[in-house]
């Protein structure tokens, strides 16, 4: 089982070039998922991750607070 998902990916205070991508991939479960944010979230700890479902549903990941 597949399960597909699109991740937009964008520091807003860098330019569009600097930080935005996008990327679909295709998990078994939701814990490879969440183990895919994490690594995102510590590569670029300064972006917002925005994850889009097949159903039109979508859930935002803020930047980690570096204050």
């Amino acid at each position: 089982m597949n399960i597909e998902f699109k991740i937009q990916s964008y520091n807003p205070y860098l330019k569009a070039k600097d930080s935005h991508f996008k990327f679909s991939y295709a998990y078994d479960t939701e814990d490879a998922l969440k183990t895919m944010l994490k690594a995102l979230s510590r590569k670029f700890p300064a972006n917002y991750h925005i994850v889009y479902r097949d159903n039109a549903q979508y859930e935002t990941h803020a930047p980690i607070d570096c204050r």
